[in-house]
């Protein structure tokens, strides 16, 4: 097999796991339809960003928000390929003088997936930049762009009764922090391939506990298939609530 053949049959997979998981992005999942609860995500969002109040570049936001929201479909479709390989402490106990132990071994696709599942937060976090990015276009005030981050943009609308707004606010206030937290801790203080590593050393011999790590690390992608429709009706009511100002 040529590495050429390789990529395709890794794009096959890919697209199988796509459809069988029910994955999608925002220009769909395999048809490219850029369809979104029966409207077209270009002329939407063209439509919605032609009166904002500051400098905007209209095609590099859409443009931006398309690529990212790819990249979290497909990065957590690896997650998927990967997660029947993982190894579970669970399933090969030691019994030592009388005591069980749950020895783990970081095995290649463990390895993958903790690694994939870095990249899909990091991702996630940089969709909402983008989304900061269309509602700083839309206030009075022009913000720094150094300055526009989702949480702090969000608090300067001022249509803060909009459904829209609330949508929006509530995520914030506990998805998006959450999120959040799993990349500051990422970025500045240790991987989840780390901390993984040192939960287990600290629950060694606790059933209870590392039954409870090894669910907690089996549901990433099920985790990150949530986000990814947050993402796409953030977008939605994103682009609703530019409208309503």
């Amino acid at each position: 097999m040529t590495n050429h053949e390789l990529i395709n049959q890794l794009y096959q997979k890919t697209l199988e796991i796509y459809d069988h998981e029910g994955l999608k992005c925002l220009r769909g999942s395999t048809d490219d339809d850029y369809i979104l609860n029966g409207k077209n995500i270009l002329v939407w969002h063209s439509e919605a960003t032609s009166k904002l109040k500051q400098r905007f570049d209209h095609f590099q936001n859409m443009d931006s928000l398309l690529i990212i929201s790819d990249e979290i479909m497909y990065f957590t479709a690896q997650l998927y390929f990967y997660k029947p390989f993982l190894n579970n402490p669970l399933d090969n106990p030691l019994r030592i003088k009388g005591k069980v132990y749950y020895p783990y071994i970081m095995s290649l696709p463990d390895r993958r997936y903790f690694m994939f599942s870095e990249i899909v937060i990091e991702k996630i976090y940089a969709f909402w930049g983008q989304i900061a990015n269309l509602l700083a276009a839309s206030l009075d005030e022009e913000i720094c762009e150094q300055q526009i981050f989702f949480p702090s943009i969000l608090q300067k609308i001022k249509n803060q009764v909009s459904d829209n707004f609330i949508w929006l606010d509530n995520f914030k206030r506990i998805e998006y922090n959450e999120i959040n937290s799993h990349r500051r801790m990422i970025v500045h203080h240790r991987g989840l391939e780390t901390k993984f590593r040192n939960d287990h050393t600290k629950s060694f011999s606790n059933k209870d506990e590392m039954e409870k790590l090894i669910h907690d690390r089996d549901e990433l992608p099920n985790y990150f298939k949530t986000h990814i429709d947050r993402t796409l009706t953030g977008f939605e009511k994103s682009l609703g609530l530019i409208s309503e100002n």
